[in-house]
């Protein structure tokens, strides 16, 4: 090659390569500032991530966890806060409000100072006989006054009376049911007299008590003692005896029931037949009289209206209210906690399913002024 074509040659090759790594030490420079800055992002990512979720929480339900947050501060050492006893007075005041104003939406004006209690009626079969029977609380003693008619947590108020009233701690053991016999009679009279501050209606799901009076009432040789099924074969012939009376034919279940007296399906018949009315005979049995036959609540100016699905909250506020919890003994303010004032909605809605539509249906068209005046609905575990 000739001497002149070697030295451009050479000048083009050394250029060339000088070029190429000039441009390698570039794209290496622009790497390692790219890794950098991605290093960098990475770094203030999390603090990015932590402010996004200050700014922004996650949705989560706050139903479920107000309630059980509710429920958890409602008690403290065993006592209601205070903040607890503002709300329950307050809705105290709304069941009052709505009893109130079922009774007007059905005509009758309710009765709201004892000054205002009239003769309160009879039953159309016996016209001496007031109301009540032994639904009556009638403490005296602690000025304790009330109205608690069967399957709606009698027998927990009978635990309270046996370790509170002085009666029974003088060993006469006189209970309330027996206090409450004596002032059958003149119970109005007796109300408008005393006009006692704590003045209560007990209640309960108007279906729920049903239910609870089949399952436990009317039951056979599996029931817990004889007694109780004798009183089941007693509650089967005061029936017969009213229907015969009435030129009824006999009652006669049309299921199968092996554990009770008779099917809860034929049970509701009995309940919902047009030309007989349980409510109007003084020996149909009291487990199954409404509320309204029981207690008559648009005619006594009752000012608690206590909810077995509440009874725990209900029991302690009144109590309190008026200071008779001080006065109570330990194992009579443990009475609140029972379980038998616990309702379980699913098993009454298993036995309620066996009615048809039709029964069903007509079932809560019969109870549904219950239903209303106290604030339920189908629904078993409502806390209003």
């Amino acid at each position: 090659m000739p001497r002149w074509k070697i030295v451009p040659t050479a000048c083009f090759l050394i250029f060339t390569i000088w070029f190429y790594f000039i441009l390698l030490n570039h794209h290496e420079f622009v790497d390692e500032n790219e890794e950098a800055k991605l290093v960098k992002r990475r770094d203030k990512e999390p603090e990015i991530f932590e402010i996004e979720n200050q700014e922004e929480p996650p949705v989560i339900e706050e139903t479920n966890e107000k309630v059980v947050n509710e429920e958890k501060s409602s008690f403290e050492n065993g006592l209601l806060t205070d903040e607890a006893m503002e709300r329950i007075e307050k809705r105290f005041l709304k069941r009052r409000e709505l009893l109130s104003s079922t009774c007007r939406k059905n005509g009758i004006e309710p009765v709201e100072t004892f000054d205002q209690i009239r003769q309160l009626p009879t039953f159309k079969d016996k016209p001496r006989e007031n109301m009540l029977l032994n639904h009556i609380m009638h403490e005296y003693n602690v000025d304790v006054y009330g109205c608690i008619p069967p399957k709606t947590g009698s027998t927990t108020w009978n635990k309270w009376w046996w370790n509170t009233s002085p009666d029974d701690k003088s060993r006469k053991f006189d209970s309330f049911q027996t206090q409450g016999n004596r002032h059958r009679m003149n119970w109005g009279r007796e109300l408008a007299s005393k006009k006692p501050e704590l003045l209560f209606l007990q209640v309960r799901h108007p279906l729920s008590r049903l239910v609870s009076g089949w399952n436990n009432i009317l039951c056979n040789e599996n029931c817990r003692n004889a007694d109780r099924v004798r009183y089941s074969k007693t509650v089967i012939s005061r029936l017969q005896s009213i229907y015969q009376r009435n030129q009824h034919p006999p009652y006669s279940p049309k299921h199968t029931e092996t554990i009770r007296m008779t099917p809860f399906e034929d049970w509701v018949d009995v309940i919902l037949e047009n030309n007989f009315f349980v409510d109007d005979y003084f020996d149909f049995d009291i487990h199954f009289h409404s509320y309204k036959r029981a207690c008559h609540p648009c005619g006594i100016p009752y000012k608690y209206i206590i909810k077995v699905e509440t009874f725990a909250e209900d029991f302690q506020f009144v109590l309190r209210k008026h200071g008779v919890w001080e006065q109570m003994v330990d194992k009579a303010k443990e009475a609140a906690g029972s379980t038998e004032n616990k309702s379980i909605g699913l098993e009454y809605q298993e036995v309620l399913d066996r009615l048809t539509p039709e029964q069903y249906q007509a079932l809560l068209a019969l109870k549904s002024e219950e239903m209303e005046m106290f604030g339920y609905g189908e629904n078993f575990t409502s806390l209003d």
